[in-house]
């Protein structure tokens, strides 16, 4: 967590230093659009997808403080706590969750330029916050497998708080951005399940131990 910080700030330096500097002297025809709404997909190697809308302000050219809402959804999965006579039922083995999301976008003056393009580097560190709860529905068999009965546990007292980090490669035309890069998190998307228990079993003994995940994202934005 330490050396995250460390690698965040120094990140930071790199991009507000140099780009406040030059936003000050150029003079271009968007310096007065302060504001970006934008909608971003993501994929990661966690299996999950994510969706999510987000709302930044720039007060100076290059670095703009905001937050997104949204969702993510594990694809599938291979891990389905389970005992004799019961098993996590179907619709609940994907996990899911919703987050806000504040984080700080970091952009440089474009490197590439034409009339019509602008094209740039940026970063951008998040933190997400997701809801701080989940429930699973557990299935009880017969003999034969087949479901006879359903039970609900729940669980909110888990860590719910990641770090997550993007870097990318931005293409303005006019006040139309696209952004297309790499994300790293530390989201541990079985969090809320691994205290759960259901007849004396616990579910986190079915689930991999918590590792970080990489992944690509895209995202389209309207500069205001």
């Amino acid at each position: 967590m330490v050396r995250q910080k460390k690698v965040l700030c120094m990140v930071a330096i790199m991009f507000v230093i140099p780009c406040r500097t030059i936003a000050s002297a150029e003079n271009t025809d968007d310096e007065n659009l302060h504001h970006c709404v934008g909608a971003t997909g993501e994929l990661t190697s966690g299996t999950t997808w994510q969706l999510e809308a987000s709302y930044h302000w720039f007060p100076i050219r290059y670095v703009g403080i905001g937050a997104s809402v949204g969702f993510w959804k594990q694809i599938g999965s291979d891990y389905i706590p389970s005992a004799k006579g019961w098993r996590v039922r179907e619709d609940s083995q994907n996990v899911m969750n919703g987050f806000v999301m504040p984080s700080l976008i970091l952009q440089t003056p474009a490197l590439v330029k034409t009339e019509d393009l602008s094209v740039g580097l940026m970063a951008e560190p998040g933190m997400m916050f997701n809801i701080p709860y989940d429930k699973v529905y557990i299935e009880h068999t017969n003999d034969k497998g087949i479901p006879i009965a359903d039970n609900k546990i729940s669980y909110h007292d888990s860590s719910w708080l990641a770090l997550n980090f993007r870097i990318g490669i931005y293409a303005k035309f006019d006040r139309i951005s696209l952004t297309l890069g790499y994300v790293c998190t530390n989201l541990d998307i079985y969090a809320m399940r691994r205290k759960m228990q259901y007849d004396n079993v616990k579910l986190g003994d079915f689930y991999p131990k918590r590792k970080n995940h990489g992944g690509a994202f895209l995202r389209v934005s309207y500069l205001l």
